[in-house]
């Protein structure tokens, strides 16, 4: 059963990755990999394609179960230092970010970001008994093979590194009529709602 839900984690993990990745432009095949189903509402290329990587990788070690639980335990270090290295650098880039539309954590901010910081470093913690040393051989592998990635990026994609995600306007994937349709809907129908909320009851205008 934790073999299970770590794998669901993993897979569900992997595919927001692609997508975001993809719809910062720089994951291969980006073009591809962005699109977002109108029906299902969901990254359903990334999905697949994540779905499909994963059930090649299970064939391949099916019958190797060390090797499976430190496939498991290596995605495991990975995802808890991406989650840290996320928290650490909202810390450090916070004001330099877009201002946030409609979620703002207020005065509870530093609490959650210190609560947060805690919770990763004992989670990393877990993992320096000598028994990963092998999963931790495949983190550093995944990061050797990220950082090429990366200075591939930054010699011929530079101006990709330096843009925010939807930056310009030409990047924003396009919304069918239809869906324009059910936006100035909902809104018509929220500003009548506050403009009923507004207004006095009638008993009191009597």
């Amino acid at each position: 059963m934790p073999e299970r839900a770590s794998g669901l984690v993993i897979f569900m993990t992997a595919t927001r990755l692609v997508w975001a990745m993809s719809r910062d432009r720089r994951f291969p095949g980006y073009q591809l990999f962005r699109r977002v189903d109108e029906r299902r509402n969901t990254p359903l290329r990334a999905t697949i394609l994540c779905g499909m990587f994963l059930e090649v990788v299970l064939a391949i070690f099916a019958n190797q179960i060390a090797t499976l639980q430190n496939l498991f335990s290596t995605t495991a270090i990975q995802l808890v230092i991406i989650y840290l290295s996320t928290v650490l650098l909202y810390v450090c880039t916070r004001h330099k970010l877009p201002r946030s539309h409609g979620f703002n954590l207020g005065a509870f901010e530093w609490p959650v970001v210190i609560l947060a910081l805690v919770w990763l470093v004992f989670e990393l913690s877990i993992f320096r008994d000598s028994s990963f040393k092998i999963p931790w051989l495949y983190t550093l592998l995944m990061f050797g093979i990220g950082l090429l990635y990366f200075l591939f990026m930054f010699l011929t994609q530079r101006e990709v590194l330096k843009s925010l995600p939807f930056e310009r306007e030409s990047d924003v994937p396009a919304v069918p009529p239809e869906s324009q349709a059910d936006i100035r809907t909902q809104a018509h129908r929220y500003k009548s709602n506050d403009k009923d909320a507004r207004r006095p009851p009638e008993n009191l205008l009597s």
